[in-house]
């Protein structure tokens, strides 16, 4: 068996733990049984990575072939079994917790649900979840928060213990598939540009992450983007208040009409109307007055309506009722 070279940060674990690379026996040996072990991704498909085999008493019996079907013999007995792979990260089989730190110490718990016996073939899959995914509404002023699978955090984490950020994949966020200039954190806060337009996050391992991976995987590790959200308008709810609900025909009634969205300043252009008569002005911090014109008596109905604009979605406040009388 050959030793393993994978990523730094790993390799000392891995050799500290005594572990080998090398293919399983194609026929199966007297006095052993074989385990299948199968790693696959979000949609059910073969994953490459490392995978580690631990015997029941916490130590590794053996390191199997870095493929996502693997068969390897093994004398009868409980065992554990991790696998690490750059988008599924630490997944595991008789280990808990399955965790970054059954990488760090080497200390398996089989829980006895992987039982070797001779002569008898035994069967596990370890399935990834998808490995990131995005949180957030995707409106104007809401941020975007770029969220791993559990056991894509488990490795980052131990990664980032002992390799700092070398390691980590690189983070792009995408505007309709080009990337947005400067935009490489977890978090993206969509502006205006945005509306109408689909984001979406690329991970990829570039430099020594990404040729350390390809050397655990065995091929180059692709980049793996989330699926994109729609950055849609804000949001406004809009409402008019009459200075006064009853008046005479000697006065002259006041409507205020305020545009508001959650933790915004709403632009754009208002519309007051009673019976034909209407008037549109701008928005001057979510909010505008309009003096109504001379009314015979009777009952009016106020109506007020936020036109939208690029980035706000219109509105229609409930009408409001305005009774005149002689005066």
């Amino acid at each position: 068996m050959r030793p393993v070279r994978a990523l730094a940060a790993l390799a000392a674990v891995v050799t500290a733990l005594g572990a080998g690379l090398g293919a399983a026996p194609p026929a199966q040996a007297a006095g052993t049984g074989t385990l299948n072990i199968h790693v696959v991704d979000e949609h059910g498909d073969p994953m490459p990575g490392a995978i580690l085999v631990m015997s029941d008493v916490g130590g590794f019996g053996a390191q199997v072939q870095q493929v996502s079907e693997n068969s390897v013999e093994l004398p009868p007995g409980d065992y554990a079994v991790l696998s690490l792979s750059p988008w599924g990260g630490v997944l595991c089989a008789g280990i808990d917790p399955c965790d970054y730190l059954s990488i760090g110490t080497g200390v398996a718990h089989p829980d006895g649900s992987l039982v070797v016996v001779e002569g008898h073939e035994t069967d596990v899959e370890l399935a990834a979840a998808r490995p990131m995914s995005l949180a957030g509404s995707g409106r104007v002023g809401t941020p975007l928060v770029l969220e791993y699978s559990a056991g894509l955090t488990s490795m980052l984490t131990y990664l980032g213990a002992v390799g700092g950020g070398a390691f980590s994949p690189t983070i792009e966020w995408l505007r309709d598939g080009t990337p947005i200039s400067g935009a490489h954190d977890t978090t993206y806060l969509p502006t205006s540009h945005d509306v109408g337009s689909r984001i979406a996050a690329r991970l990829s391992y570039l430099g020594l992450a990404g040729a350390q991976f390809a050397e655990l995987t065995g091929q180059p590790v692709t980049p793996r983007s989330t699926k994109s959200v729609e950055v849609g308008k804000v949001p406004t709810s809009t409402f008019t208040r009459l200075l006064r609900s009853s008046i005479t025909t000697a006065q002259r009634g006041v409507a205020r009409v305020d545009a508001t969205a959650k933790n915004m300043i709403v632009t754009g252009r208002a519309t007051v109307s009673v019976g034909d008569w209407s008037v549109t002005r701008a928005l001057r911090n979510g909010r505008m007055s309009v003096r109504l014109p001379a009314l015979k008596p009777g009952t009016y109905q106020i109506v007020s309506t936020y036109a939208g604009t690029r980035v706000f979605k219109a509105s229609t406040a409930p009408s409001r009722t305005l009774v005149v009388t002689r005066g």
